[in-house]
């Protein structure tokens, strides 16, 4: 425990230099890299790609020096009698890609049983969760709930949602990947959340969603990251208002705009979409297109069939949910919506209140399948292969996956394609275009008079992305919050040979409203797409008028060579001085680096600069106790606080602490709880923070 007194005369204060800001005025555009459908890569002079250890091969980052990778492919087979075909192995395959015979090396099989098919002794609530398997298959279910938002009225919007939870919760199984995406032409195209199998987002995202057609729905809009938007630091909302048919007429011109700007998209995220390996199941809730195949010369109805052809292609069949209800409901039949489900090999549901009749038809057609896996040569010219598989059997037939297209150089992928990639590094679990390198990213809480509250801070080796990322590239650093919204986004272009320093010290200010959000820092080579990125969450709290308040701590360690960039791009007066981190924690640059809140196994001390605000005279004399809590065990570790050096300015106080354990640390998560007290003054403030032992 450190008593600590204060009085003018013995404060020390010290100035940190003014930090250079960058000022972010370049065009962002969050669109995504077209690498190579995350096929697992084996070297030539290697073992069997099937004795590689997926980890190992997931953990690569994309090359362009590979020779050899291994395509994986996706089958469904049907016996004599169109019944699922589930006792095929390896050898009842054959395999052709571009009409050349292919070695198959890699081989599983996916079978669910349902609970039609399970004896009355042992079935089994469908809402019951099976479990996870116990090894990482080669390749997952995947799904993408896609919501038409304007061509839905009220109804269809609402139905659309019960009809996404009842599949949601009876017949998506543990380990099945779920994206859930919605189209408008306000905002465009809107991930609110991008593929994981923690369901429990995905229904999160779905109940969130607000229930007013042509309104926003939330989520990240990938086609609002305009120059504008990124350079005013008035409107750091992307709330999507540039989209290309934002001004449309009210009628019947309006829904011609309609239509066609969903065709157009859907067709840009086919496209896209042909990067993500295997096969992309998307569940549409529309009504749109009843018409559009009248007129076969009609320009949609062209536009309407290039769609299909593009999303055929890219391994996506569309299972279309028909969201008409009420009077509108009377000849229903909707010719244009079951031409997209039939061509692309999907199939179509007439009537959206079946919610659990529907669900279980798409469950049951998705759910069987075989993975097929041979070693290709690897080229990145954007062409076509034809595949061709058959079973070495009498009258047994296959469907599904018909070819893929080898990856593009990322610099000459669409606008759309790079906005995947970028949401694909930032937010996926497992990702898609190649696993990115990564660099610890720290978001913490603070008071500032200017508006400003939340610090992001992250360390990033230069030499590591230089080697790793490229000479020249573009860092991104965006705010988002629990709807997956961007609250805060700035974009830089940076070239790592100009920088001198071992560590880039990259910060950034951002006013946010109380609440919780993610924050992720992106570095991107425009050229090669290679990529790292920063991860981290910050609780935002309500502002309070207490004597004393304490902010999560800022940890630090001995200097090493750093050199400090602002990423704000926002001013703190009318000078027009840019935010300097010494705003948010005062520390001398000289004797201390900043760390991200990671220690090595076996550490037994570390140091934090403690933020501290009192009103007036309060809490002049204050004690400070810290502990951690083991998020292992609940085990609680007192530990020595010791007060190293301190600063004033204003009402605030800076202390830079160092606390010591009775004993050296074990790997793994706890939690560093901070407690202020005067008690003659009965003055009480607390704060806590995650501290990470590996």
């Amino acid at each position: 425990m450190t008593r600590i007194s204060f009085s003018r005369a013995m404060v020390k204060a010290f100035l940190i230099p003014s930090l250079l800001g960058i000022l972010l005025s370049f065009p962002l555009f969050l669109e995504s890299r077209g690498n190579a459908s995350r096929e697992r890569t084996a070297q030539k002079t290697q073992e069997k790609p099937q004795e590689k250890t997926r980890l190992d091969q997931a953990q690569k980052p994309l090359q362009y020096e590979i020779s050899v990778t291994l395509k994986l492919i996706q089958i469904f087979a049907a016996d004599p009698g169109g019944n699922p075909a589930a006792d095929l192995e390896k050898a009842d395959f054959v395999l052709y890609d571009n009409g050349k015979l292919q070695k198959i090396t890699d081989f599983e099989k996916h079978f669910i049983q349902t609970p039609e098919a399970v004896a009355p002794e042992q079935a089994v609530s469908e809402a019951q969760p099976q479990p996870a398997p116990a090894v990482a298959p080669l390749m997952k279910r995947k799904y993408i709930l896609l919501f038409d938002n304007d061509s839905n009225d009220l109804e269809g919007v609402n139905k659309s949602r019960k009809a996404a939870l009842e599949f949601l919760d009876h017949n998506v199984q543990p380990g099945d990947e779920v994206a859930f995406f919605s189209c408008s032409p306000t905002s465009g195209l809107t991930v609110h959340e991008y593929f994981t199998s923690d369901h429990r987002k995905i229904r999160e995202a779905i109940e969130k969603i607000t229930i007013i057609p042509g309104h926003e729905l939330g989520g990240l809009a990938v086609e609002s990251f305009s120059e504008h938007e990124l350079a005013n630091p008035e409107h750091p909302t992307l709330d999507g208002m540039f989209s290309l048919f934002k001004d449309f007429d009210s009628g019947s011109r309006r829904g011609g705009y309609v239509r066609r700007d969903f065709i157009i998209r859907l067709t840009d995220v086919a496209k896209a979409l042909r990067q993500v390996d295997g096969q992309k199941n998307i569940i549409l809730f529309s009504k749109e297109f009843r018409h559009i195949m009248d007129n076969p010369s009609d320009p949609d109805a062209r536009r309407v069939k290039e769609m299909t052809r593009e999303l055929a292609s890219a391994n996506c069949p569309v299972f279309v949910i028909n969201t008409v209800g009420g009077m509108e409901k009377t000849g229903s039949d909707n010719p244009g919506l079951s031409y997209l489900s039939n061509i692309t090999g999907g199939k179509y549901y007439d009537a959206v209140d079946h919610y659990a009749e529907n669900a279980r038809s798409i469950r049951n057609v998705t759910s069987n399948y075989y993975v097929l896996g041979y070693s290709v040569g690897a080229a990145w010219d954007g062409k076509f292969h034809d595949i061709k598989v058959e079973v070495a059997r009498k009258g047994y037939k296959t469907y599904g996956q018909k070819g893929y297209f080898n990856p593009a150089p990322f610099n000459k992928l669409s606008a759309m394609e790079k906005s995947l990639h970028l949401i694909d590094v930032a937010l996926g679990e497992d990702p898609y275009f190649g696993e990115p390198m990564s660099f610890p990213l720290t978001a913490l809480p603070f008071s500032d008079k200017t508006g400003n509250n939340t610090l992001i801070i992250s360390m990033i080796p230069i030499r590591a992305m230089l080697e790793g990322v490229g000479k020249k590239a573009e860092v991104i650093s965006l705010v988002l919050a629990a709807d997956k919204s961007i609250v805060a986004g700035k974009r830089a272009e940076i070239d790592w040979t100009t920088l001198s320093a071992e560590t880039l010290c990259q910060y950034s200010a951002a006013a946010l409203a109380p609440g919780r959000y993610e924050a992720r820092v992106v570095i991107r080579n425009l050229e090669t797409g290679k990529s790292a990125v920063g991860a981290c969450a910050v609780e935002v709290p309500e502002a309070t008028a207490a004597a004393l308040k304490l902010f999560p701590p800022l940890f630090v360690g001995s200097y090493r060579s750093t050199q400090y960039v602002n990423f704000s791009g926002s001013t703190t007066d009318k000078s027009g001085q840019a935010f300097s981190l010494s705003q948010a924690f005062l520390f001398p640059t000289r004797q201390y680096s900043p760390l991200p809140g990671e220690m090595e196994e076996g550490s037994e001390s570390f140091q934090a600069v403690l933020r501290c605000e009192r009103a007036g005279d309060a809490a002049r004399n204050f004690q400070v106790r810290a502990r951690l809590e083991s998020a292992g065990d609940g085990r609680a570790i007192p530990l020595k606080v010791t007060l190293l050096d301190s600063a004033k300015r204003d009402e605030l106080l800076f202390l830079i602490l160092e606390f010591r354990a009775p004993e050296p640390l074990a790997a793994g998560s706890y939690t560093l709880h901070i407690l202020a007290e005067d008690q003659p003054a009965e003055v009480r403030a607390e704060t806590m923070c995650d501290l990470r032992v590996r």
